[in-house]
């Protein structure tokens, strides 16, 4: 049964091969703290994103596997990593149970910066860091980024994310990181190859989806964010009439063409003072600030399927957002973290009973010293996902989360099953 308030919210789309069940997707949000060393999805971690799944859910999206293969390991960080095949069990343990319920599974690729050693390999020599955009690098490094070799550990990771079932990489363009700053003409300095027009600063990301898709082919959808606008302007950043806008994000999407099969449309750069706010809106925000800018990318016209994201949780201007055209998906970090059963709730009308993110931002204090665990300030089970059933006390009577009319729990609600539709 599915709400007939939300039509466009819960009617499937065809994206190659995989079809979603509906459109909401489950953003990526690192839970740090959560695991700390293991490079590969420990009991927590998983039962973590299978919840996800379970409250209904398109697509989990696995966050934050650094892409930068070089770094330092940095101890009680979090330190996925598929390139290590020895644990690609506990990988296909997690797909599996995503999958479970239905959902599709999505792990992120990104990079803040790229690191080297003098010594040539990994922990031999001095570490530095490359310049990936003509700028010098934190500490003073000037020496330009391998671009090629970049390329390939890309190519190698997705070819990992095929073996252990993955239906999709998420390649985060976006926000500053690196590929972002290759892209901006706010940070671009190279006199190279990639540097100077729009095409070669877009050269660096075309070399990235070129070695994926040369690597695996269609084996698995390549997902792609990208900062619609850099809000340069919305902090007055010097220079802010050169920023990337959503007129050059459509042409960017248009070169790339079907080596984009989905494309994220977020906003920020963390490289600018004050966008971060706007970027993962605060409280003082209005929901879905950003998703202009998904708007005019899909007015002006891209050949992928556009989805936006920014503070969404409600049902109603999510259904609103796609009936109109904003958008053809939408997806929610905190607001799954709130409540990831908001989507199942949603499908049911019991709306009035989705735990509302305050936005307080509780879930990302990873850096605080104080910080002992991951949590969140209005739903206490996460974290404790994998824990509860040694917590909580086994029950004959089901919880009243939904009318009391009901003789048994919705589908959704029932541990020992899986949702209606769901393949195993």
């Amino acid at each position: 049964m599915t709400h007939p308030e939300y039509p466009t919210l819960f009617s499937p789309y065809k994206v190659g091969n995989v079809v979603f069940k509906n459109r909401i997707f489950q953003a990526p949000a690192t839970p740090h703290l959560l695991q700390t060393d293991e490079p590969y999805p420990t009991d927590a971690y998983r039962a973590y994103y299978v919840e996800k799944a379970r409250g209904g859910t398109a697509s989990v999206t696995i966050a934050g596997h650094d892409m930068n293969s070089l770094a330092p390991f940095r101890p009680g960080w979090h330190n996925l990593d598929l390139r290590q095949s020895a644990y690609h069990r506990y990988w296909v343990r997690t797909v599996d149970q995503i999958h479970y319920y239905g959902a599709k599974a999505s792990i992120e690729l990104l990079a803040f910066f790229y690191s080297g050693w003098t010594g040539g390999k990994k922990g031999e020599g001095k570490h530095f860091f490359y310049s990936v955009d003509g700028t010098p690098g934190p500490d003073g490094s000037e020496r330009p980024m391998l671009t090629r070799e970049a390329a390939k550990d890309y190519a190698d990771v997705a070819e990992a994310a095929v073996k252990v079932g993955f239906d999709s990489i998420l390649i985060h363009g976006g926000h500053g990181l690196v590929i972002n700053r290759f892209m901006s003409p706010l940070f671009n300095k190279r006199t190279d190859e990639f540097g100077g027009s729009f095409e070669n600063r877009c050269r660096f990301p075309m070399m990235i989806l070129d070695a994926i898709r040369e690597r695996v082919g269609r084996k698995i959808l390549i997902e792609y964010r990208i900062s619609g606008c850099e809000l340069a302007d919305a902090v007055g950043y010097p220079n802010a009439d050169q920023q990337l806008m959503p007129e050059d994000i459509a042409a960017f999407l248009n070169m790339a063409g079907d080596r984009i099969d989905i494309a994220h449309i977020s906003a920020g750069n963390m490289s600018i003072p004050g966008t971060e706010a706007i970027m993962h809106p605060t409280i003082f925000h209005k929901p879905a600030q950003n998703a202009r800018f998904a708007r005019r990318i899909k007015e002006i016209g891209v050949p992928q399927p556009v989805l936006t994201l920014g503070a969404f949780q409600d049902p109603k201007l999510i259904e609103e957002t796609l009936a109109t055209g904003g958008a053809d998906f939408v997806a929610m970090a905190r607001g799954t973290i709130a409540d990831p059963e908001m989507p199942e709730k949603a499908r049911h009308g019991q709306e009035d009973e989705i735990i509302p993110c305050i936005k307080c931002f509780h879930c990302l204090e990873y850096s605080n010293p104080n910080t002992r665990a991951f949590a969140c300030s209005v739903n206490p089970t996460v974290g404790r996902e994998n824990q509860l059933k040694d917590l909580v006390p086994a029950s004959t009577t089901p919880p009243r989360r939904w009318p009391s009319s009901a003789a048994v729990p919705p589908a959704w609600r029932r541990p020992s099953s899986p949702p209606s539709g769901a393949t195993t």
